[in-house]
């Protein structure tokens, strides 16, 4: 566990989320799917974020899904709003089962 501690804080984020940082928003910053699937990495490396607004960006189907991915690894994040994304039933479904484990705080 040391190891990876150790690897962990060596990792820079690619979005630009200062390491101590427990706040990110990107509203209306006409995110894509390439920037969610960028920030999905560094929430699978981040324990320090705890709220995330991705509000109105066009993340898509594909973005959110491999935010989905990130959050089934980091149990740091309890707010996230991913509404104004166009995404479809699927997705919001996938969303949805990767923050079961968590309270309130999701807004698709």
């Amino acid at each position: 566990v040391e190891v990876a501690e150790s690897k962990r804080k060596q990792i820079k984020s690619l979005c630009g989320i200062a390491e101590d940082a427990t706040s990110a928003s990107f509203f209306n910053r006409g995110l894509g799917p390439v920037d969610a699937i960028l920030l999905a990495f560094d929430l699978r490396v981040n324990a320090t974020v705890t709220s995330l607004n991705l509000r109105l960006n066009r993340i898509g189907n594909v973005g959110a899904e491999a935010l989905a991915g990130a959050l089934r690894v980091n149990a740091t994040v309890t707010r996230l709003d991913l509404s104004g994304n166009g995404l479809s039933d699927k997705s919001k479904s996938v969303v949805r089962q990767a923050w079961r484990h968590r309270s309130d705080g999701l807004r698709l």
